[in-house]
């Protein structure tokens, strides 16, 4: 994006600055060759600066790549860590480590003053803000670069929290992301060896998932089909939402007060069963993705509570022992979720079977269904490294399978070969392995592949037996074969048609042309030669058979004279051709 087009965003200078402010950054971190090879140090305040920064930069090359391009996000602010934090979910896109270090990022944004709060939410609801609020708490609870949460009351006592959306974030986000296409448009000119990983279709995506997490009234209708899928299991609290207070920059929510799935020293006191919780957290994830399809992208230990239940009806028996406590998971935070449809979740349920029972086969077969897989893939080489990856964690005892680990390494294994990993898989690989890590934080003896392997194959079993989704794939089946069936004759007239008028073009593309033309005109020479040969052979065989009557020559018939030099020439012929066949790799070879 070239200058004239950033003098065409509102507040110009605003994004200047920030240009200046980001390629500043850049250099502090190491990055100041890269400003080179974009060839902007144009849009630098002053060459002093630029300069303090480089000697800065040079001084943060004790640091390792990725660790730089994570401060560098960090300081960059709440666009840039939003990305790099959804950089962080696509191991399709970028190198291993460079994910693993990306995960690190957190929201390091300050609050922003509850003078600007109160207005927000007052403009939002178009009300007093005491006028729906009893309390409302100065003092946000947690504040990220999305926006801040805050304690308050109901005017009929319910306790609540309030998201509410950082000021001016939408304009924000429009300098930045703007500056995000410039500046990956720069690096595919510029920098041809990051050209293979589409920048720019990077961005592109970023901007997409950004502005749908923006918009609170999504997050108010994720909550709502989580409480739906979850309505009937008393294990898992789906916290309530207050639509008549929500808009997309304002959302009003229940208080979870519950003890963080990550505070174990409390879980321990209030006699939580980590063990069973830990069963509870992976059936939990699993039913997501394979059963409703909806998931949480996010399910880290911020994100999870444990509440603490009295089982059964209180007694009015004062001799009576008191109820027995149960441990309930509240997951918060509805921002990132994934959405399997049937046929992908099928899809999965085949893979993880072919995984269990390291079936290789299987899995590429499914990866060229779903055309997975780019024509330059060596399918001999991904079966081999698949099936090594998964021998070395059959090797292991059960419970010391790590699946963050195992996923990690399948995504690098098959980008290294080339197969596209669908975005959904990927978010779905981030949410098995997280909630793995949690698992084995509360119970490290866990045996996950114990815990996982019955579930899939009742899961499989009941995709097998589904008469509903059976049916709508023979239905399916059928509508592509009538849909065919009905366009076949007029596209077959049309065809004959055109070529009866001579406007059919076949376009034709051949790898290494001259070559294969060199190659076709070399074997027809050798076919011509080789039918010469019969020719000449013949004709002086017939020649000797004559009775020799005619002209006399040296005293030899004409007609023998000839045959012998039909003879010989047939055999120099010969020789030539064998000697050809030979040099050009034998017969095969010809």
């Amino acid at each position: 994006m070239p200058l004239s087009t950033l003098t065409r965003i509102p507040q110009t200078l605003r994004n200047l600055q920030r240009v200046q402010q980001i390629l500043h950054v850049i250099a502090k971190h190491g990055f100041g060759d890269v400003i080179y090879r974009l060839n902007v140090q144009s849009y630098l305040s002053s060459a002093a600066t630029f300069l303090k920064f480089q000697r800065l930069g040079r001084a943060a090359t004790i640091y390792t790549l990725e660790e730089r391009l994570r401060m560098a996000f960090e300081e960059l602010g709440s666009t840039f860590v939003k990305f790099g934090q959804i950089l962080a979910t696509r191991p399709d896109l970028i190198p291993m480590p460079l994910v693993l270090e990306l995960r690190k990022l957190q929201d390091k944004v300050p609050p922003f003053s509850f003078e600007e709060a109160r207005a927000q939410v007052e403009r939002e609801l178009r009300c007093r803000i005491d006028e729906r609020f009893a309390h409302f708490s100065a003092t946000p609870l947690a504040a990220g670069s999305i926006g801040q949460v805050h304690d308050a009351r109901l005017r009929d006592g319910q306790h609540v929290v309030v998201k509410v959306q950082r000021p001016n974030l939408d304009r924000a986000l429009t300098t930045d992301l703007d500056i995000l296409t410039w500046l990956a448009g720069l690096l595919e000119e510029n920098i041809p060896e990051v050209k293979a990983y589409s920048p720019t279709g990077v961005v592109e995506e970023f901007a997409r998932s950004i502005r749908k997490e923006i918009d609170f009234t999504r997050e108010a209708y994720h909550v709502r089909r989580f409480r739906k899928n979850f309505e009937s299991d008393p294990r898992i609290h789906v916290l309530k939402t207050y639509d008549d207070l929500s808009t997309e920059r304002v959302l009003t929510m229940e208080f979870i007060e519950g003890i963080k799935i990550s505070d174990l020293a409390t879980l321990d006191r209030e006699g939580c069963d980590r063990k069973a919780l830990a069963r509870l957290g992976v059936e939990f994830v699993l039913k997501q993705i394979f059963a409703d399809g909806f998931f949480h992208g996010d399910p880290h230990p911020g994100n999870l509570f444990i509440l603490r239940k009295r089982v059964g009806e209180p007694s009015t028996d004062a001799a009576a022992p008191p109820a027995a406590m149960t441990s309930v998971i509240a997951p918060i935070d509805y921002g990132m979720m994934g959405i399997l449809d049937e046929s992908r979740r099928h899809d999965l349920l085949l893979l993880f079977l072919g995984i269990v029972s390291r079936d290789m086969d299987s899995i590429v077969k499914l990866f060229a269904r779903l055309d997975l897989l780019s024509r330059n893939v060596n399918v001999h080489a991904l079966k081999a490294d698949g099936a090594d990856l998964i021998d070395r964690y059959y090797g292991l005892e059960l419970q010391r399978v790590d699946m963050g680990k195992f996923f990690s390494q399948l995504f690098e294994m098959l980008n290294r070969h080339h197969v596209k990993i669908p975005p959904d898989i990927l978010l779905m690989g981030k949410s098995l392995a997280t909630i793995d890590g949690i698992a084995r934080m509360l119970d490290p003896e866990l045996d996950l592949v114990a815990a996982i392997r019955p579930f899939i194959l009742r899961e499989y079993l009941k995709h097998l037996m589904d008469v509903r989704r059976m049916s709508h794939e023979v239905w399916a089946t059928a509508e592509d074969y009538l849909k065919f069936l009905r366009y076949v004759p007029a596209e077959l007239q049309q065809t004959v048609t055109r070529l009866r008028k001579g406007e059919l073009e076949v376009p034709l593309q051949i790898e290494r042309l001259e070559e294969v033309v060199m190659e076709t005109n070399r074997s027809a020479n050798r076919v011509a030669t080789g039918l010469i040969v019969t020719a000449v052979t013949m004709a002086s065989a017939m020649l000797f058979s004559g009775s020799g009557a005619g002209p006399v020559v040296w005293g030899l018939p004409l007609t023998h004279i000839l045959g012998s030099g039909a003879m010989v020439l047939a055999g120099v012929l010969a020789v030539t051709l064998f000697f050809a066949i030979l040099r050009s790799g034998g017969v095969g070879g010809a």
